[in-house]
């Protein structure tokens, strides 16, 4: 044996460091950071618009035009992290300022399925179903239509073997599904031809009865429905996500606030899915106060 021998093997490779998983409230916070990404704007006017006012603004302001800071130069003034440190306050404070009706649905959206998973072990998916263009516009109520004519009459009868699907045996296997309209900006061209420009983007709350097909058909145009030349269906794609994905699938709900919900008449007494957006708001609002007091004890 060579004596070099045990110094020439090649070094074992490092065990890779595990996934932290976020905790409820870090999850909340990141998904304030990104509803915000795109509107978030710490300077004193906007602020001011928004609705803030803290005791301790005018000793900012004040401490600011000491310095020898002009008023034009306070007025279009940033909150720094340490004004807010001072003020007992963080960034997602302010980054809550920022979101309106439909942020907040979205939000509460996303806390929804969060505890979906959480609570009463669904998995989540994304499913993406594009249509092929036809001579006449497809208004929303004609997509609308042909998402559902899919999913009652391919979906569930293929994922439940049975067209019978609404009977109560099969009910409570049924996916909780929430289809949000969204658009391309442009003409959409793939290796299928040309996409309409309205399509659905789905997020799936899978019962752990059924997850084993849905992992079966994870992938493009996995369904057999789809490569049927003559349908009206042009792609579709499904893929594993987690609560966060349901706030890039309702991107377009401010132009198009009614999305399709399965099942239709929801019968469990304790995770009904349907809220009006008052009582939605006011629960997203709760969340956000109980978060914020069991972080800044």
């Amino acid at each position: 044996m060579n004596n070099l021998e045990p110094f020439l093997q090649p070094e074992p490779e490092p065990e890779p460091e595990p996934v932290r998983v976020l905790s409820y409230e870090e999850q909340y916070t990141d998904w304030i950071l990104w509803l915000t990404k795109n509107i978030y704007n710490p300077s004193l006017p906007n602020l001011e618009e928004l609705g803030f006012n803290h005791p301790n603004l005018q000793s900012l302001k004040d401490s600011l035009k000491a310095t020898g800071m002009t008023s034009e130069e306070i007025w279009n003034y940033q909150l720094t992290g340490t004004d807010l440190f001072r003020m007992g306050l963080t960034e997602t404070d302010l980054r809550y300022l920022h979101l309106d009706e439909h942020d907040l649905k979205r939000l509460s959206l996303a806390d929804y399925f969060y505890k979906l998973v959480y609570e009463q072990g669904y998995a989540l998916y994304h499913f993406t179903l594009t249509y092929k263009p036809t001579e006449h516009h497809l208004s929303p109520k004609n997509v609308n239509y042909r998402f559902i004519k899919f999913y009652t009459q391919h979906l569930l009868p293929s994922l439940l073997e049975t067209r019978k699907f609404h009977y109560a045996k099969y009910r409570s296997k049924q996916p909780i599904a929430y289809a949000f309209l969204d658009e391309h900006k442009k003409d959409k061209f793939t290796q299928f031809g040309k996409a309409a420009r309205l399509h659905h983007h789905t997020i799936l709350a899978v019962h752990p009865d059924t997850k084993t097909w849905f992992d079966d058909h994870v992938g493009e145009n996995s369904l057999t429905d789809i490569k049927n030349a003559f349908g009206p269906y042009l792609t579709s794609d499904l893929k594993p996500c987690d609560a966060k994905r349901v706030l890039y699938a309702s991107k377009m709900i401010r132009t198009y606030p009614d999305f399709l919900t399965f099942p239709d008449k929801w019968k469990r007494s304790h995770d009904k899915p349907f809220m009006s957006l008052a009582r939605k708001l006011e629960a997203c609002r709760m969340a956000y106060s109980h978060i914020k007091a069991r972080t800044h004890r």
